[in-house]
């Protein structure tokens, strides 16, 4: 989890994404609900995608804090309820990745209430004892972990959570 992900829940399109992860959900009163994806001629133009992101970062920063983390909480709560009717036994760990470490989304006591609801969360250096936002742990120009940084991720959750 980086803070950004919160802003990627407000896009409408993903760009970069294939379509089979082109989920889209609402906001209702019993939670979110799924939209169905509708092939729009519009959403082929790159003008129209881009006012689309300008609109979803618009909405994110005209959001409090805990609007915010309240839509991101709903996701996770939707991402928990699809994966438990497939596997019921099966346990999400939220990783906080530590390239957002003075982020006010990393530090807050709200994540106790994904805690609550069954989530593991983890901090990533917490979990390895290594600042993983260093550039040996990080793909080349980018905050994403390498490989360098799974290989001390992997083993770690393995230990911390008996499995």
């Amino acid at each position: 989890m980086i803070d950004n992900h919160i802003f990627r829940l407000y896009r409408y399109f993903y760009e970069d994404l294939p379509a089979c992860l082109d989920i889209r959900y609402k906001r209702t009163k019993e939670g979110l609900k799924e939209i169905k994806h509708k092939n729009y001629i519009l959403e082929h133009f790159f003008i129209y995608r881009y006012l689309q992101n300008r609109y979803a970062e618009f909405v994110f920063t005209h959001k409090s804090f805990d609007e915010n983390f309240d839509f991101m909480k709903l996701h996770f709560l939707k991402a928990q309820e699809l994966v438990k009717t497939k596997f019921p036994d099966s346990k999400i760990v939220i990783l906080k990745y530590e390239d957002n470490f003075d982020s006010d989304y990393y530090n807050t006591e709200r994540w106790k209430e994904l805690e609550d609801a069954g989530f593991i969360v983890l901090g990533t250096y917490e979990l390895t004892g290594k600042h993983l936002d260093e550039d040996e742990y990080k793909l080349n120009d980018d905050v994403h972990p390498n490989e360098k940084a799974w290989d001390l991720i992997v083993p770690a959750l393995v230990k911390k959570l008996d499995l």
